[in-house]
């Protein structure tokens, strides 16, 4: 019997690691969309984007996007 075995895949910046979906949210951000932006193309709402950003900026402990693409573009 196989058994598959799936892997979340970690990205490190600034020796803080990202999840895949915390990866896709950071690239579009630094592409310069907008939350909604973002909702459509990952298709999630944009309350979720919006909670996952405010997320991504305790975790990289920046406040805002500028302060994220400047900090680990």
């Amino acid at each position: 019997m196989e058994m598959e075995i799936s892997y979340k895949r970690i990205n490190v910046i600034g020796g803080v690691s990202a999840t895949e979906n915390e990866m896709d949210i950071i690239r579009l951000v630094f592409a310069n969309r907008s939350n909604a932006e973002i909702a459509v193309i990952l298709s999630k709402s944009p309350e979720t984007v919006k909670s996952e950003m405010k997320r991504i900026f305790r975790k990289f402990r920046c406040k805002s996007r500028l302060q994220l693409a400047l900090k680990y573009a």
